[in-house]
C-alpha cells in the first residue's frame, strides 16, 4: 500500500468483530483495540495479526495513529469511532478511511444512517443487494469511492476453517443426532427518544414459549444480539440461569464466531438479524418470527412460536430463491481481487 492503513475496532460491540478482524488480516494490516475484552476474545478467536492494545483515558487516540494514514472500520469513521476521538483527528491528518458493513440487514432502512457512506472515502459492499438499497437512497452514484468486497467473512473462514472448527467446538452441543436449531434474535432498545430504537426483537417476551417446548429431536442454540447484555443485563443473566441444566438449549456467550457455528446449524431462526442473511450460503431453511416487512421474507417462513416445528414438517420449497438471494446479497469477489482494489485506491 502507498499509505500506511490500520484497523480500529473503538468500542466494545462485540458483533463488530467478526468483520473488523477479518478484513484486517484479508488487507494485511494491524487491528488497534481499545476494549480490553474485545482484545482477549480477538486474540483468542483468531488467526495470530499485529493486534494492537490502546485504550487513553482522555479517549485520544491521535497518538497512536500519527503513524498511518489510512484507517479501516465497520462503523462510520469521520462521524464517530464510539467515544474516542477519531473524526477529528481524521480531518487534521487528511487520512483516508475504508469502510465495511457490519452485516447485511433489513433494520430501520427508512432512517438516515446510509447517508452516512458519503463522509467516508472508500465503501466495501457486500454485492447488488446492498448497492441496489443505496441507489434508491440516492447515495451510491455521490460515494468517493465505493468498491465491491463479496463475502469476505465466509471466504476468510474457508481459507482457515480446521482452525476455526477447533474454536468454536467447545461450544456446541455433542449430541449430533438431533436437528440443530439457531435462535438469534437481533437487539431491542428501551430508549423511546431517540429514532435508532430498535424494537424488532422480541426475545424477552417469547423466550420462554420457545425454549420451554423443544421437542426431544431438537436442540436450541441461542446466540442473542451483545448489545441486549449493556441493555439487559439483569434480565439476560435470569434467562440464561433457567434454562442452564437443560442438554437441550446452549448460549453461545463472548463468542464473535458466525460462520464456523452455522456450519453447524439445520435451521435459523430469527428476526431481523444480519446472520440469516450469512445462513443464506448454506441453502438451509429460515423462520422468522415477527411479522414486520424483511427482504428475506421470501427466503423463509414466518412463524408463531407455537408453530415453529409444524412449518418444519412441511416440504422446503425455498432452495432455489435462497441461493438466488445469496447471489443478489453477496457479490463473488477473489480476496486477492479485494485487496489489490484497495491498496490501488491507497
Amino acid at each position: 500500500m502507498s499509505k500506511k492503513a490500520i484497523g480500529v475496532h473503538g468500542s466494545s460491540a462485540l458483533s463488530y468483530t467478526d468483520h473488523i478482524t477479518p478484513l484486517c488480516q484479508i488487507l494485511d494490516i494491524p487491528l488497534l483495540v481499545t476494549d480490553p475484552w474485545i482484545f482477549e476474545l480477538t486474540e483468542l478467536y483468531y488467526p495470530k495479526m499485529h493486534l494492537i492494545y490502546e485504550s487513553p483515558s482522555n479517549y485520544d487516540l491521535s497518538p497512536h495513529l500519527k503513524d498511518y494514514d489510512a484507517f479501516v472500520t465497520v462503523s462510520h469513521f469521520k462521524k464517530f469511532q464510539g467515544g474516542y476521538l477519531m473524526g477529528d483527528y481524521l480531518v487534521r491528518s487528511e487520512a483516508k478511511s475504508i469502510y465495511s458493513l457490519h452485516g447485511n440487514s433489513d433494520k430501520k432502512r427508512d432512517l438516515f444512517w446510509v447517508e452516512q457512506c458519503l463522509e467516508e472515502d472508500i465503501v466495501l459492499l457486500y454485492g447488488e443487494f446492498f448497492r441496489d438499497f443505496i441507489k434508491e437512497k440516492g447515495v451510491y452514484h455521490r460515494l468517493s469511492h465505493p468498491i465491491l468486497c463479496g463475502n469476505y467473512r465466509l471466504e476468510f473462514y474457508k481459507n482457515h476453517k480446521e482452525f476455526f472448527q477447533k474454536k468454536i467446538s467447545p461450544h456446541l452441543f455433542k449430541d449430533s443426532n438431533r436437528m440443530s436449531i439457531l435462535y438469534a434474535p437481533t437487539w431491542s432498545s428501551p430508549n423511546k427518544k431517540s429514532e435508532w430504537r430498535v424494537d424488532y426483537s422480541s426475545y424477552l417476551s417469547i423466550h420462554s414459549q420457545i425454549l420451554n417446548t423443544i421437542p426431544s429431536n431438537f436442540q436450541i442454540y441461542v446466540k442473542t444480539h451483545p448489545f441486549m447484555e449493556q441493555l439487559y443485563p439483569k434480565e439476560m443473566t435470569e434467562i440464561r440461569q433457567c434454562y442452564e441444566k437443560n442438554p437441550q438449549v446452549k448460549f453461545i456467550e463472548d463468542c464473535p464466531l458466525i460462520y464456523p457455528l452455522l456450519e453447524h446449524i439445520d435451521v435459523y431462526l430469527g428476526d431481523y438479524s444480519s446472520i440469516g442473511y450469512d445462513f443464506l450460503y448454506f441453502d438451509r431453511p429460515l423462520l422468522f418470527l415477527n411479522d414486520g416487512h424483511r427482504d428475506l421474507d421470501l427466503c423463509g417462513t414466518k412463524v408463531t412460536p407455537d408453530k415453529i416445528y409444524h412449518a418444519l414438517e412441511k416440504e422446503d420449497t425455498k432452495s432455489e430463491i435462497r441461493k438466488k438471494t445469496y447471489s443478489y446479497s453477496f457479490t463473488h469477489i477473489p480476496l486477492s481481487q479485494l485487496k489489490r482494489e484497495v491498496e490501488a485506491f491507497l
